[in-house]
């Protein structure tokens, strides 16, 4: 554990007598609220570090997490708990609040990250930790930093799978932690890459294979979507992230826009033959199967909902 400076010993010695009357039942006094979640998220953090009463009331109180909940839904950040589909992993608002910050401050500092390789590492670690900390946002900016190394003439088979080993695994944290928007960022963003490997190397055999097989794994994340849309989670999720709007508000990086689940499915009928659809399908069964841990016979209501 790093020693607090004298500003951070300043506001933990202020701030420590309130969360205590706080914690005994008084009202949240919204100007000392307002007061914490001005901190830089550095400063937050440390002290945060060193008071674990401070910790529990930021993680766990319920007055200090509405709050919270609601600037980061001014901002058009997740503000809802999540739970990743096979259960392992578990972020809760304050996190994504940090995670939030740290974004912001990557986002404000772009054109420092151009002009020098130092503030670029610092930044980008920035970016990194917000990863950590699961926030969608952070995960869909770098995956759209993966996809840009490759708009490259002439990449090595080595580089570009490299590529797209990097972009698979900040896509299977974005589905595993976002359940259906997840996979319906994660199809878009896989759709996008592999049009660029088909239609913008059509010389190159092995890149054009790799932009197909990168479009079937697109059609089944979009299929994933549509099985797990009825969930719970997909639901609380879904209504965190448009701000309660739905399908129609979401931004995908191929700037796909349907109103309904019936258009979307229909999207997918007119990109892949009906056999196609149905081996798709069947992956996209077991791959949720598998990572919900339910028996085989679960899927078969989920195709007949299909």
């Amino acid at each position: 554990m790093t020693t607090l400076n004298d500003q951070e010993k300043t506001i933990l010695t202020f701030i420590e007598p309130k969360i205590t009357a706080y914690t005994s039942g008084m009202p949240i006094d919204d100007v000392v609220a307002d007061y914490l979640l001005k901190l830089p998220y550095d400063v937050l953090i440390a002290i945060c570090n060193h008071s674990s009463q401070l910790n529990y009331f930021m993680h766990s109180d319920p007055r200090m997490l509405s709050v919270i909940a609601k600037k980061l839904k001014e901002s058009n950040y997740i503000n809802v708990p999540i739970q990743s589909m096979d259960g392992k992993e578990r972020h809760e608002v304050f996190d994504h609040y940090l995670a939030a910050l740290m974004t912001q401050f990557y986002l404000a500092n772009l054109p420092t990250i151009r002009r020098s390789i130092k503030a670029k590492q610092f930044y980008l670690t920035m970016l990194d930790k917000a990863c950590e900390l699961g926030l969608y946002n952070a995960l869909v900016i770098r995956c759209k930093q993966t996809m840009r190394k490759a708009v490259v003439p002439d990449l090595s088979i080595v580089v570009r799978q490299e590529i797209i080993q990097s972009l698979t695994a900040d896509i299977r944290r974005l589905t595993n932690l976002y359940w259906n928007i997840g996979y319906l960022q994660a199809g878009s963003l896989r759709q996008g890459l592999g049009n660029y490997f088909v239609g913008g190397e059509e010389k190159n055999e092995a890149a054009r294979n790799d932009g197909i097989a990168l479009h079937d794994e697109a059609a089944k994340d979009f299929l994933c979507a549509f099985l797990l849309r009825q969930h719970t989670p997909s639901i609380s999720i879904m209504n965190a992230l448009t701000q309660g709007k739905g399908l129609a508000s979401l931004s995908c990086e191929e700037d796909l826009h349907f109103e309904t689940w019936e258009e979307f499915q229909s999207m997918i009928y007119d990109w892949v033959t009906e056999e196609q659809y149905e081996k798709l399908l069947h992956l996209a069964e077991r791959e949720i199967a598998s990572i919900l841990n339910l028996p085989e016979h679960d899927t078969t209501e989920w195709k007949k909902a299909a």
